[in-house]
């Protein structure tokens, strides 16, 4: 791989993971493509081991890299099947009467990064509405849930208690359709934790998901999962 030192004033996790990113999605690779070792990556980049591994992390988080033979990291692949139907909330994800509990822990703006960017079809810092929640299953952690969001979308009715998705008319939602379904598995999560994180490894699935309204791309989440859960239903009965 080809890429240039770390240069700029943001987080070197954030600047080595947006360099991986668009060398694994703008260079031409292919599934099953071996990436550099952690050792070779900090040497190209100029940063520590832990940095690169922090950012390898997310993007086996992401779905762009999975393990191949011996555990080496290796680009993913990237197209997926998607379902035919309509979206499913975070709440509708695993049936009822499971003891579902949802906490939301953010709601806010934030800027478009070189991931949420690519996937809603907009630049670099565009204004994105963007919440955090998680859901437990029986009291324990299930799922930890980031949404994006274009401000303009779609109303959302903020009841305090629900998943953006949910909280979205039910009118507008069944308008929208899966333009992208990206399953992808780490090890472990980042370490330290991302922020209010609550699913843990060892081992997490992660679910990547993209909703069109038309031709436009208009939501994005990413879904950790515990490893130890039944299959999730992304489709409503």
């Amino acid at each position: 791989m080809d890429i240039q030192p770390i240069r700029d004033a943001r987080p070197l996790a954030v600047q080595v993971y947006d360099a991986l990113y668009q060398v694994i999605t703008e260079a031409g690779r292919t599934a099953g493509d071996t990436v550099p070792t952690e050792l070779d990556l900090a040497q190209q980049l100029g940063v520590s081991r832990r940095i690169v591994r922090q950012a390898l992390t997310l993007l086996e988080e992401d779905g762009l890299l999975s393990r191949g033979q011996g555990r080496r990291r290796v680009v993913a692949g990237l197209s997926q099947p998607r379902p035919d139907s309509g979206p499913t909330p975070i709440e509708d994800m695993f049936g009822h009467g499971q003891g579902a509990s949802l906490t939301v822990s953010r709601r806010a703006t934030t800027h478009a990064t070189r991931w949420s960017g690519e996937h809603l079809d907009v630049p670099l810092g565009t204004p994105l509405r963007v919440w955090q929640s998680h859901l437990d299953l029986d009291g324990e952690p299930a799922l930890d849930a980031l949404e994006l969001s274009h401000p303009d979308w779609a109303p959302i009715a903020d009841t305090g208690s629900t998943s953006m998705l949910q909280a979205v008319d039910p009118a507008i939602r069944s308008q929208a359709h899966y333009s992208l379904v990206q399953t992808g598995y780490a090890d472990s999560r980042l370490d330290p934790p991302p922020p209010g994180a609550r699913v843990q490894g060892p081992g997490v699935l992660v679910l990547t998901v993209v909703l069109n309204h038309g031709a436009r791309p208009v939501y994005l989440a990413k879904y950790i999962i515990s490893a130890r859960l039944t299959p999730i239903r992304l489709t409503r009965r």
